[in-house]
């Protein structure tokens, strides 16, 4: 692994969009210009297709496929090896707003820093525990942490990651709601480097179990089912300038609204943010504004409605089945398998449905067990359930 700070200048550009004047009511803004990705990043050209808003409405949205590692910077390093290791061989951790650099002594040192004598990541010898086969690090970044790699620093490698590709489905025209909806699962938006954005890290979880799962310096590590993402904006991937004093525009959230650095040309932050770290001006309309590095929360909740591509039913599935009952209408594994951070390959074998053997017309599709397949998933039962779209314990059973 390699130091984790860019080899290139963080590439800028002197765009900015038409100004636009401000419609309160309506929250203007501006719409997603797919020019702006990183075009080596792309797994295929960008699509306009028709797509479902999160209220149900019919929409047109970009469909966005993105390689599943960054061409602008390298991935890592997170952990250091040994208490006598300095911070280049090592990445970043975050408490009450501050970044501190993960050397050897600040792993030596995570009794002191957390009051807590149970932390003894550093053996006799001087090593650091860190998860250095693809078992370990899949069992210690669990949500519940396999207590045999408890005292483990956390490090997921890129040759770990098993999905070839993510796809973003994004409204072309974002459509502000009055409302914040929560961010759930399924990442909160996208770097233009085609690297996700996700909501904060489970820190009680990791925490818990006397884990660190550090950033690299770019904010990202690596997750077994997403691959790798950012939970801080730390200024190293590509960035749009503006030509007045705002802060350059790093990517969008899924529901199409833009996202902006934290500060300023003068390394101020905005004033009048509303709970969702988002406001309005008159050039660019509503849009949002990453937290502090050192916030673990890159934005708070969505003020615009999310979207999927959805798939339809044929004529035979909505046949009765041989109780004269409408058969249950199968999952959209999909849209189900991009809200859980997963491949829709990994969501069929766990639920032991397999692409190639879908239900016969007129047959109820089998009932997989939820459980077993969060377990493999290294989700709970309760997220798995959501994603597909039913209660995990039907009605009386």
């Amino acid at each position: 692994m390699t130091a984790c700070s860019s080899t290139e200048e963080s590439a800028t550009t002197n765009e900015v969009p038409s100004p636009q004047p401000e419609e309160p009511s309506a929250k203007a803004s501006i719409s997603l210009n797919p020019s702006y990705f990183v075009k080596e990043n792309l797994a295929k050209e960008i699509t306009q297709e028709s797509c479902t808003l999160s209220d149900g409405t019919k929409s047109s949205c970009y469909v966005i496929t993105i390689k599943p590692d960054p061409q602008e910077h390298q991935m890592g390093p997170w952990c250091p090896t040994n208490e006598k290791d300095g911070k280049e061989k090592g990445g970043i951790w975050f408490r009450s707003g501050e970044v501190y650099d993960v050397d050897g002594a600040f792993i030596a040192g995570l009794a002191d820093f957390y009051s807590d004598s149970a932390w003894k990541l550093v053996n006799d010898d001087g090593s650091i525990r860190v998860t250095n086969t693809q078992e370990a690090f899949e069992a210690a970044a669990k949500p519940d942490v396999d207590p045999r790699y408890n005292n483990y620093c956390v490090e997921g490698r890129p040759e770990w990651v098993t999905i070839n590709a993510k796809t973003y489905v994004i409204p072309v025209t974002p459509v502000y709601q009055t409302t914040p909806t929560d961010l759930g699962r399924d990442g909160i938006g996208v770097a233009f480097n085609g690297v996700n954005f996700d909501p904060p890290a489970p820190l009680n979880a990791i925490l818990a179990a006397h884990t660190i799962a550090p950033l690299d310096d770019n904010g990202g590590h690596i997750n077994p089912h997403t691959g790798y993402h950012y939970h801080a904006a730390t200024g190293q991937t590509k960035e749009i300038a503006q030509t007045d004093n705002h802060a350059p525009m790093i990517g969008y959230a899924l529901d199409g609204f833009a996202i902006y650095a934290q500060l300023d040309k003068d390394q101020q932050e905005p004033t009048g943010l509303d709970d969702s770290r988002g406001h309005s001006d008159s050039t660019r309309g509503y849009h949002y504004h990453a937290g502090a590095p050192g916030s673990n929360q890159i934005i708070q909740s969505f003020r615009g409605l999310t979207a999927s591509l959805g798939t339809e039913t044929s004529n035979d599935s909505k046949a009765p089945g041989p109780d004269n009952r409408p058969p249950r209408r199968g999952p959209d594994f999909a849209a189900a398998a991009q809200k859980l951070g997963v491949s829709e390959s990994q969501l069929r074998e766990a639920l032991g449905s397999p692409e190639n053997s879908p239900p016969q017309p007129g047959q109820r599709p089998p009932k997989p067990d939820l459980a077993a397949a969060a377990q493999k998933l290294g989700v709970t039962e309760q997220q798995l359930a959501e994603a597909l779209g039913r209660p995990p314990n039907p009605p009386g059973r």
